[in-house]
């Protein structure tokens, strides 16, 4: 469903998070605009990326250690691979939210891999210390990103596609009240989320897809927000030639790297 008139919350991006938001919104009761400047499906991380083993890490009711607090471990690993750098507290509300997460994408019906006794299958990687990684296998995300696009289009919610937003409209108080549009409109809003992902084509040699240049940081800032963590974006092996980023499990493997 196409729409131009604004919204109550009106998300710029769409892939993962932006599908997950204004899926949340919705059930808050709120009405929802998505802008995209690809077609939904076809651009961005979530709906092109890949690699040799992709997963979703969550600590799950039989995650080891078990016990109502093990999603800690996962909070400790999180702040600890990231070099002590991060932010500790969105580490525990990653944690602490992942299994719901998992769930509610499971009754979506993402594909996750599963165990005789029904239970999701997980493996360890990236530096963690018990298996959270929950998968699909090379496509992960990809399942993760259909999933929620059937779901985003049997509710019917509202998005324009081919469309880049430029700069945030700001009311007299310096508040978000809606999106400028590159061909000159403006989308008015009582909240906007910005959903754009990372700007990993910064680099002349990247596998990010197109249109990863971040312009959601750019707006934000424009509009006077604190960015921080700018310096966190995914770098790792990867495959220039057909875009395949190496996993952490392959990482573990400990191989020679030679330039």
């Amino acid at each position: 469903m196409a729409h131009d008139n604004g919204a109550q919350v009106v998300i710029i991006g769409s892939g993962g998070a932006a599908l997950r938001a204004a899926l949340a919104a919705a059930d808050g009761g709120a009405g929802v605009l998505v802008l995209t400047k690809g077609r939904l499906g076809e651009a961005g991380v979530t709906a092109l990326s890949c690699s040799d083993r992709m997963a979703f890490h969550a600590t799950l009711e039989h995650t080891e250690p078990g016990g109502p607090d093990a999603w800690r471990y996962h909070a400790e690993d999180i702040y600890r691979i990231g070099g002590g750098v991060s932010d500790a507290g969105l580490a525990r509300l990653l944690a602490q939210g992942a299994a719901e997460a998992f769930h509610f994408l499971d009754r979506l019906g993402v594909p996750f891999a599963k165990r005789p006794d029904g239970l999701a299958d997980q493996f360890v990687t990236d530096g963690s210390r018990y298996a959270r990684a929950c998968y699909t296998g090379p496509f992960t995300a990809n399942h993760i990103h259909e999933a929620l696009r059937k779901e985003f289009r049997r509710r019917g919610l509202a998005i324009l596609e081919n469309v880049m937003a430029v700069d945030l409209a700001l009311d007299a108080s310096g508040r978000a009240a809606g999106v400028h549009l590159a061909d000159g409109r403006t989308i008015p809003a009582g909240a906007v989320i910005l959903a754009t992902g990372g700007a990993g084509q910064a680099y002349e040699v990247n596998v990010f897809p197109e249109g990863m240049t971040g312009d959601g940081c750019a707006m934000a800032y424009r509009a006077g927000a604190e960015l921080v963590n700018l310096e966190f974006i995914q770098i790792g092996l990867s495959s220039v030639r057909t875009k395949l980023a190496c996993s952490g499990s392959m990482m573990r493997a400990w191989p020679r790297l030679a330039t």
